[in-house]
């Protein structure tokens, strides 16, 4: 054996392991926490009123009625908000 080795005893050994293994609980508990708490918000703002489309506003127009760019845009009141492309919309809407 080597004359530099150092003898650890395990006693001296096992609060250290306690305190390694208990830190690293607490970090994946925090990390499991904050991912369902993020995925809870997230279910929230899905079913909450402030996801959906509540008004169509129509700006710009001087060819077609208000009417007739809501009707064409194919956005619904009641449609979700991240669901509704604006591009995708008005290049829609250009195309008519």
């Amino acid at each position: 054996m080597a004359k530099n080795r150092k003898v650890v005893s395990i006693e001296s050994r096992i609060p250290e392991l306690k305190k390694y293994r208990k830190k690293r609980l607490v970090r994946h508990l925090i990390l499991l926490i904050g991912f369902f708490v993020l995925l809870i918000l997230a279910t929230l703002y899905f079913l909450s009123p402030v996801s959906k489309v509540e008004t169509i506003y129509v700006s710009g127009n001087r060819e077609l009625t208000e009417q007739d760019v809501r009707s064409d845009s194919g956005v619904r009141k009641g449609d979700y908000m991240i669901a509704t492309n604006n591009k995708n919309v008005a290049e829609q809407l250009e195309k008519k």
